[in-house]
C-alpha cells in the first residue's frame, strides 16, 4: 500500500461513521471497595503530597456559560481574596469577559486583595488588559519568564486554570478565562465543549494554599497570607459510613519542572489497581510508556479501558502540531484491547479521570506528555457518591457524540 492509499484511509477513519456497540456499565459505587480503604489512603497522603477533606460541596459545571457565570458570581461575593490562575485570559469581542475584569477592579478598590497568576507566554495575547489590572491595584504574577529548569523556553507552561475567593470557594476545571462559546463566530462555526467543578469546604482552601505556595516562587514581596491548612483526623472509612454521602475530596497538583508529578503517582496507582472500568476523557492522546503501559496491562487483566479524545471532525482548526499527534498518540495501542473513541460532533476539551465508580477527578489534566511532563497542572479527586454519579451521567452523554476509532493497518 503507497504512504498516499495510507494518508487517505487515515483520513477517512476521521470522518466515516464507524460505529461500535459497546455496553457501558452501569453506576455502582462499592463501599468495600480498596480505593475508599483506609490503607490506600494513607499511602496515598504519603506519595501525592495531599491529604483527604471531607464536608465539601460540589457543583458540576457543564459548559463555558455555567462556569463563568459562576465566576462571576464568586468574585463578586469576595470580601477579602480572589486568587486566580490562567493560562489563557483575554477579552477580545467578549462581553463576559470585560465585565469579569471590571468586577476584578472594582474589587482590588474596595479593598479585596486580587492576585492573578497568568501564563507568560500567553499574557501576550493580551497585553493591555494586564497593564490596565496592574494600574487598577491587581496583583500580577507571570508563570515561567523563564525557568531554570526549563531547557526549551517556554516548554514549561501554566495550565492551571482556577478561581479561589476567601479560601472557601473555588472553580476550578478546563476552561480558560473566555467564552468558549466564542460570542464573536457564527453560531454552530466551532462547537466547544468543557467541564468545569465547583468546590466548597476545606479542599477550596487547600487550593488556595496552593495558590500561595506558588505565588512566592514568582513575586515573594508581596505575597498574600497563606490559609490555615485544617489538620484533619484518620477518616472512619467503614462501608456503613460510606452508604451516606460525607462530601471526600482530594486536592492535587503537579509541578513535574519541580519533580513534583502528584497527579501522575496517583492516576498511575489507579490504573494498576483498577477492577471494573477507567474512562479519561481529555482533548488529545499523547502519553508516555509508563502511562501506555500501565493502561494496556490494566485492559489485558480485564478492565473496561476507554479513552476519550477529539477526532479531526472537531480539531479541524487546530495548529499542525496537534494533528500530528493524530499519527503518534493512537499507535501504541494498536492490537490492545484500549478502546480509543473520538468525539464527532463538538470539540471536548473536557479532562476528566474516572475510575469503578468510586474515584471521579476534574481538573485540567491531560492525557498527553505536556500534562505528564512539562506543565503546571491541578485536579479535584471526588470520592463523593453523588458527585461521581453525575459525572458518569455526562461522561455518558459525551459517549454518545463519539466514535470508535479503528486502526487501518
Amino acid at each position: 500500500m503507497s504512504v498516499i492509499s495510507k494518508i487517505f484511509i487515515f483520513g477517512l477513519l476521521f470522518l466515516l461513521p464507524w460505529y461500535s456497540f459497546a455496553k457501558w456499565p452501569e453506576f455502582q459505587y462499592d463501599p468495600n471497595h480498596p480505593f475508599l480503604q483506609s490503607e490506600f489512603q494513607t499511602d496515598a497522603d504519603t506519595f501525592t503530597h495531599s491529604q483527604v477533606t471531607y464536608g465539601n460541596q460540589f457543583e458540576l459545571l457543564i459548559d463555558a456559560e455555567p462556569s463563568l457565570k459562576k465566576k462571576i458570581e464568586l468574585v463578586k461575593s469576595a470580601k477579602e481574596t480572589i486568587f486566580i490562575t490562567a493560562m489563557i485570559f483575554l477579552r477580545y469581542i467578549d462581553p463576559t469577559i470585560k465585565e469579569f475584569v471590571e468586577i476584578l477592579i472594582q474589587k482590588a478598590k474596595e479593598g479585596v486583595e486580587v492576585y492573578v497568576i497568568i501564563d507568560s507566554l500567553n499574557a501576550n495575547l493580551d497585553p493591555q488588559m494586564f497593564k490596565k489590572l496592574s494600574r487598577k491595584g491587581v496583583h500580577l504574577g507571570y508563570f515561567n519568564q523563564t525557568l531554570k529548569s526549563d531547557p526549551i523556553p517556554w516548554k514549561i507552561r501554566m495550565h492551571e486554570k482556577y478561581i479561589v475567593v476567601d479560601d472557601a470557594k473555588a472553580v476550578l476545571g478546563g476552561q480558560n478565562l473566555y467564552d468558549e462559546r466564542y460570542p464573536f463566530i457564527p453560531k454552530n462555526f466551532m462547537e466547544w465543549r468543557d467541564t468545569d467543578i465547583y468546590v466548597e469546604g476545606p479542599a477550596a482552601r487547600m487550593i488556595a494554599a496552593h495558590f500561595c505556595d506558588l505565588w512566592k516562587t514568582m513575586e515573594p514581596s508581596i505575597s498574600p497570607p497563606p490559609p490555615e491548612v485544617e489538620e484533619f483526623p484518620p477518616l472512619d472509612l467503614s462501608p456503613e459510613k460510606r452508604k451516606f454521602h460525607i462530601s471526600e475530596a482530594r486536592f492535587l497538583y503537579n509541578e513535574p519542572y519541580t519533580g513534583q508529578k502528584n497527579i501522575n503517582r496517583y492516576y498511575l496507582k489507579l490504573i494498576e489497581n483498577a477492577q471494573h472500568h477507567i474512562f479519561w476523557a481529555a482533548n488529545q492522546v499523547a502519553l508516555n510508556k509508563e502511562f501506555e503501559n500501565a493502561l494496556k496491562d490494566a485492559a489485558r487483566r480485564g478492565v473496561q479501558v476507554t479513552l476519550l479524545t477529539n477526532s479531526f471532525a472537531t480539531s479541524w482548526w487546530a495548529p499542525g502540531w496537534y494533528h500530528y499527534y493524530f499519527w503518534i498518540g493512537y499507535r501504541p495501542f494498536r492490537n490492545s484491547k484500549v478502546t480509543l473513541r473520538l468525539y464527532q460532533n463538538r470539540y471536548n476539551h473536557s479532562k476528566i479521570f474516572y475510575v469503578d465508580g468510586v474515584v471521579a477527578s476534574i481538573g485540567s489534566f491531560n492525557h498527553d506528555t505536556f500534562s505528564l511532563e512539562n506543565d503546571a497542572e491541578i485536579t479535584v479527586v471526588s470520592y463523593d457518591r453523588d458527585l461521581n454519579q453525575k459525572v458518569y451521567q455526562q461522561l455518558l452523554l459525551d459517549l454518545e457524540d463519539t466514535n470508535r476509532f479503528w486502526f487501518p493497518f
